[in-house]
């Protein structure tokens, strides 16, 4: 596992909450969190792609298997996150033959931060 990866699981303020085909977890990413680094210095922002692997790994950890990133659809990011911001994401995921649909979005506090799709292969990566 990555360093990136193992940082955001670190990272995690609950577990996993299923609903009605729904599910959340929340995390705070502080200021020695890797995902900062070198992305601003002076003014850190959680970069769009740290967004992304936190919602994979959280969809990954939820279902106890590592999945393959194969496309990313419809991403909006609308708002930046600060170190030590509660971040919310949610997702609703929809299981295919070959794939797991995730739609997710993002907060930071109350505000929608991001939203996107991802495309993750069943297929488990080592």
């Amino acid at each position: 596992m990555s360093r990136l990866r193992r940082e955001i699981l670190h990272s995690a303020l609950s577990a996993t909450h299923p609903g009605d085909g729904n599910s959340r977890r929340a995390y705070r990413f502080d200021n020695a969190f890797i995902g900062f680094q070198g992305h601003f210095p002076g003014d850190p922002v959680l970069p769009a792609f740290v967004q992304v692997i936190a919602a994979q790994v959280s969809v990954e950890d939820h279902r106890g298997a590592r999945l393959a990133l194969r496309k990313l659809a419809r991403a909006r990011f609308s708002r930046i996150i600060r170190p030590g911001e509660e971040v919310e994401i949610h997702w609703e995921a929809e299981d295919g033959a070959a794939e797991i649909r995730a739609k997710v979005t993002i907060f930071a506090g109350e505000e929608k931060a991001s939203s996107f799709v991802l495309h993750l292969g069943k297929r488990q990566m080592p």
